[in-house]
């Protein structure tokens, strides 16, 4: 700031220098709603997000519960894993 201050003042000693700030603390100023709106959205996109998800999750639980003794019956009689979840999701997801 001094530096510029002299400078200046050997340039032109009636200029006045107000508000002398970095070129980063201007565009950080500029910035910082943009950034504050852009957290803002992230963070609300994100709880939607976990929001479905456990929706989702929920629901599917949910079936699966009421559908225990048909898919118990299943894997007693010999169904394997892959084919009780191609069961649950086609039908819940389908």
């Amino acid at each position: 700031m001094r530096t510029l201050r002299s400078t200046i003042a050997e340039i032109d000693p009636l200029l006045a220098l107000r508000q002398v700030q970095t070129m980063s603390d201007v565009i950080s100023a500029v910035e910082s709603p943009r950034r504050f709106n852009t957290d803002l959205i992230t963070a609300f996109s994100v709880s939607a997000l976990l929001l479905a998800i456990t929706g989702i999750y929920t629901v599917v639980a949910f079936s699966v519960s009421l559908r225990a003794h048909e898919l118990a019956i299943r894997m007693a009689l010999g169904a394997k894993r892959t084919g009780i979840l191609n069961l649950v999701l086609i039908s819940e997801l389908g």
